[in-house]
């Protein structure tokens, strides 16, 4: 029995304690490593992205959906490449997750692996990753990061409509016309 009992992440969010957190993340119980993973990621610190990385790995499947989650609220571009490689586990909840999270973080290289999900046959997933994508277009932050427009501009001919709508409406947003970009004259 430890001599201090369990730690409180409330307590340790209140006074923005994140080593305590970062600490929090190896602890035994797995309802405590979960709050610790979904705090760090709305502390929204980009150093801490390396624990939530290794919280994907964690033995218990609700800590490694806290962690996914958590990914999602830091918001770096960084994540990206661990929510893509979280795609090839089995767990069709941490799939959607990654999707889902994919879609907080707004990353250029987030459409395609978007687009692709699209096509997966579990309906949980095709609608988040058409969320996301709804997510990525809707977002305002990003009306000055070219690098979307090649992401979106191959969506415009796209098989389903909601997706050539959404496409549509992201290049709209840049007010991106198919004769005035490299990237409209290249399409």
């Amino acid at each position: 029995m430890a001599l201090f009992g369990p730690p409180s992440i409330e307590k340790l969010k209140a006074r923005n304690d994140l080593r305590g957190i970062a600490k929090a993340t190896t602890y035994p119980d797995a309802e405590i490593r979960t709050a610790a993973l979904l705090a760090l990621g709305e502390a929204r610190q980009a150093e801490v992205l390396p624990l939530l990385v290794r919280g994907v790995q964690d033995p218990e499947p609700e800590v490694r959906l806290a962690a996914v989650q958590g990914i999602g609220l830091l918001g770096v571009a960084q994540g990206q490449a661990e929510l893509t490689s979280v795609l090839r586990s089995d767990d069709l909840r941490l799939h959607a997750a990654a999707l889902h999270a994919m879609g907080q973080i707004k990353a250029a290289a987030a459409v395609p692996v978007l687009v692709e999900a699209l096509e997966r046959k579990e309906a949980p997933i095709r609608a988040a990753a058409l969320d996301s994508l709804r997510q990525i277009a809707e977002t305002t932050e990003y009306t000055q990061r070219t690098d979307m427009i090649p992401a979106f501009v191959p969506l415009l001919t796209h098989r389903r409509s909601d997706v050539r709508r959404i496409a549509a409406h992201a290049l709209q947003r840049f007010d991106w016309m198919p004769d005035e970009s490299p990237a409209g004259r290249a399409s």
